[in-house]
């Protein structure tokens, strides 16, 4: 009983955010959704509410991809790429043709080689080696040679990555000039070639990273034209016809680079071939891209929260991409 009563918590905690929630006993029919979606697809509350918000309907979590068929696609690759692809060092090296910054890893540098490169820069982003969702990134400066030694030993114990920071196209930086607002954007690997899924602006709202998880806001891009077609949303819920700080209207705004952007990636996805399944965030930039990170453990957030239903894409992709992944590796009992 304790089990449930917890859960029950939990589910009613999050229904108290949620604005489009009804109260009291209204929140039957909800509740009892919700604990279907959990069982069926694995969808928590936080999740459910999205969807909700976006929908209004309580059996709304039936037109959400569902989180057992996105696990089945994050085995498309094989424990040595998925090893690969969490590396982020190792990432910037094979992917090298499209990352133009400077990056160190400290733990692998010596000191005065980071001191350096602070100095130079000025400003950089640190990151984890191994973590997502934006968790652990922050921004740094250079103030002394003396300072930047302290900082040294701190990112050699904490394993992490420093970048130069990306300067991105005037574009995006009409859209928001305080983070690198980058698109996420997933591809398998097919017999024909590599289909690419389910294309997503993460924009920044007040700090320096744009990620879903950490502040930022999401929005639809169209796939063919690259305009955004959806308003944007935070992880609060909250809904944006426009940006809240600069003012640029998000519907209808068309991101530069776009076929260049799609070609890109292509090319990327065909550089690991036991890499069947990445989510790539990309940077635009005045003279093209930069891939910022390849993610293996793409997560399915954006589509409840922005009401889009990706099933169909990806049930056809799913489909393709294992066949292709069984004929690459017949002893693979995995699906």
């Amino acid at each position: 009983m304790r089990g449930i009563s917890s859960y029950i918590e939990r589910v009613n905690s999050q229904f108290d955010k949620c604005p489009a929630m009804p109260k009291g006993s209204k929140r039957i029919i909800p509740f009892i959704n919700c604990a279907m979606a959990r069982y069926f697809k694995h969808m928590n509350a936080e999740e459910y509410c999205y969807y909700y918000t976006r929908l209004g309907n309580p059996g709304c979590w039936r037109r959400y991809l569902d989180k057992n068929r996105s696990w089945h696609m994050w085995k498309l690759n094989t424990p040595e790429a998925n090893a690969r692809l969490m590396d982020k060092a190792g990432c910037l090296e094979r992917y090298s043709k499209y990352v133009k910054r400077a990056w160190i890893v400290p733990k692998q540098s010596d000191c005065e080689a980071f001191v350096e490169f602070a100095r130079k820069y000025e400003k950089y982003i640190v990151k984890p080696r191994a973590s997502g969702g934006g968790e652990g990134v922050y921004m740094s400066r250079y103030v002394s040679d003396d300072i930047a030694r302290s900082e040294y030993q701190t990112l050699v114990k904490e394993d992490s990555i420093v970048e130069q920071v990306i300067l991105q196209h005037d574009a995006l930086n009409a859209l928001y000039p305080d983070s690198v607002n980058t698109i996420r954007i997933a591809s398998v690997l097919t017999k024909e070639g590599p289909i690419l899924l389910s294309s997503c602006m993460r924009i920044g709202n007040g700090g320096v990273i744009d990620n879903f998880c950490q502040g930022g806001m999401t929005a639809q891009v169209d796939f063919n034209t690259g305009r955004i077609e959806t308003d944007a949303v935070d992880r609060e819920r909250n809904v944006y016809d426009k940006h809240p700080i600069t003012g640029v209207k998000f519907i209808g705004y068309q991101l530069p680079n776009w076929d260049y952007l799609k070609k890109a990636v292509c090319e990327m996805a065909l550089m690991d071939p036991d890499a069947g399944f990445i989510g790539w965030d990309i940077a635009i930039t005045p003279d093209g891209i930069e891939m910022v990170e390849a993610n293996n453990n793409q997560g399915f957030g954006w589509q409840y929260a922005l009401g889009t239903d990706w099933r169909k894409a990806y049930r056809e992709a799913n489909r393709k991409a294992w066949e292709y992944f069984h004929e690459k590796h017949p002893e693979a009992h995995v699906r």
